[in-house]
């Protein structure tokens, strides 16, 4: 049995809503916090760790340390429970660089989220009170989930690693986002020192250079010359999510997945991180073709179609 207590209900909201993009979602209760992950067409995956100092109250009951508690639900119906009380309850602003944000006051005003899974089978329940005594119920069917998430880790051998300010990030997706492509380029290199990002579109082409100085990026690092290609689809899907971060950290591996993590910091200084992994264009056309020619041996040809232990990492400043 699983019992918990947090009023920092809007930061877990603000954080759920980060990979609010699947119509189901792989949920992992253990010991230390509980996991969220989502992907799309085998070429996106989105992870979120809410870590137990969030809560006030922590309660797995199991004797086995490693045990979790591991299924499948819907988050839509939980999102739509909490906006109730986070939705206009205060103005979200951006919080400065160096600064922490202020105290949140949802707490101060007797907000207080309480979260009950009675075990496999049980529904996943969320309530929500209010100090004058009003309270929402929200029970998530949920559906028993074996397989441990799988996440796409990413190769041993980085060959792009860069930190910067969420906000110039998503402000700069958003520009490329008008040029109506179909892809992101990102280019990097260690002559130039320089981070780019293009998007080739109809009628024209929009880049985004971003030099290595401190005062724009906060870490740059990259072994040689690389340019890297991703579906702008799924690109987006992180968009909204670097609206809410602080910071965000680009790895690429030596194989082009695109790692972006970001950091959201919540109520009293405290984080959540949520990690994006998504495939680079050639590496999903590498899968497309050989899925066709599995197809195609057992005679589907005609029918063919194209069609999350994860370990959160924080940045060392």
């Amino acid at each position: 049995m699983f019992q918990a207590e947090t009023v920092y209900v809007k930061h877990i909201h603000s954080t759920l809503k980060c990979v609010d993009f699947a119509k189901e979602c792989t949920v992992e209760i253990t010991n230390r916090g509980i996991r969220f992950g989502v992907d799309e067409s085998q070429s996106l995956q989105a992870h979120l760790f809410i870590d137990k100092a969030l809560f006030q109250k922590y309660n797995f009951e199991d004797d086995e340390e490693n045990y979790s508690y591991l299924f499948k639900t819907r988050l839509a119906p939980l999102l739509q429970c909490l906006s109730i009380y986070t939705d206009g309850k205060e103005k979200q602003v951006a919080s400065p660089w160096d600064q922490q944000p202020s105290t949140n006051t949802m707490h101060k005003r007797g907000v207080v989220c309480k979260i009950h899974f009675e075990g496999i089978g049980a529904p996943f329940e969320w309530e929500v009170e209010e100090m004058a005594g009003y309270s929402t119920i929200c029970e998530l069917s949920t559906l028993d989930y074996e397989e441990n998430i799988d996440v796409s880790r990413l190769a041993t051998t980085l060959n792009t690693k860069v930190i910067m300010r969420s906000g110039w990030l998503y402000d700069a997706l958003l520009e490329l986002d008008n040029n109506m492509s179909e892809s992101l380029m990102i280019e990097t290199s260690s002559q130039r020192s320089t981070f780019l990002l293009r998007c080739v579109g109809g009628m024209s082409t929009t880049e985004m250079e971003y030099p290595n100085e401190k005062n724009v990026l906060e870490s740059f690092e990259t072994n040689s010359e690389y340019t890297y290609t991703y579906r702008f689809s799924l690109i987006r899907q992180a968009i909204k999510a670097l609206q809410a971060g602080t910071k965000v950290s680009l790895r690429i591996d030596e194989n082009g997945t695109l790692n972006i993590q970001l950091m959201l910091v919540g109520q009293d200084g405290l984080c959540t991180f949520v990690d994006f992994r998504i495939a680079p264009l050639d590496l999903m056309s590498e899968d497309e073709d050989d899925d066709e020619e599995n197809l195609a041996n057992n005679g589907y040809m005609e029918n063919y179609n194209d069609q999350e232990n994860y370990n959160t990492e924080e940045e060392d400043d």
